[in-house]
């Protein structure tokens, strides 16, 4: 089943989680990679202001930066936000998953990683 986090999601999460990226180049190349998956330039301002004008696209938007700042607080809050709006424990899980990888540098920004069993 295809993951329901799309390129355009990646994208607006990319863009939100280097908002603080000082270095235009990089900036100018993920700006340059969320235009071409289709997003506009009010959804890449947006995103860089760490919102969209989707609300479940704000949720997993919330909760990778509090993912990013380490804020356990603030991670309950945001996964309970992500479940009130649709998003199920598999998605978050890819989410965390995915957000993992890309801190570690394992994986190029948010690339998806293969799935993993659930966990009992």
């Amino acid at each position: 089943m295809p993951s329901p986090i799309t390129g355009r999601i990646v994208s607006q999460l990319e863009l939100a989680l280097s908002s603080d990226c000082r270095c235009q180049k990089t900036l100018g190349a993920i700006r340059h990679k969320a235009s071409r998956s289709g997003l506009t330039e009010a959804e890449i301002r947006a995103a860089l202001d760490h919102r969209s004008f989707d609300i479940r696209t704000s949720a997993l938007i919330e909760l990778a930066c509090a993912l990013k700042a380490r804020e356990t607080g603030s991670i309950t809050a945001a996964r309970i936000a992500a479940l009130s709006v649709g998003w199920t424990w598999a998605d978050i899980e890819l989410l965390e998953a995915m957000a993992e990888a890309a801190g570690q540098g394992l994986k190029p920004a948010f690339e998806q990683p293969s799935p993993s069993p659930r966990r009992a």
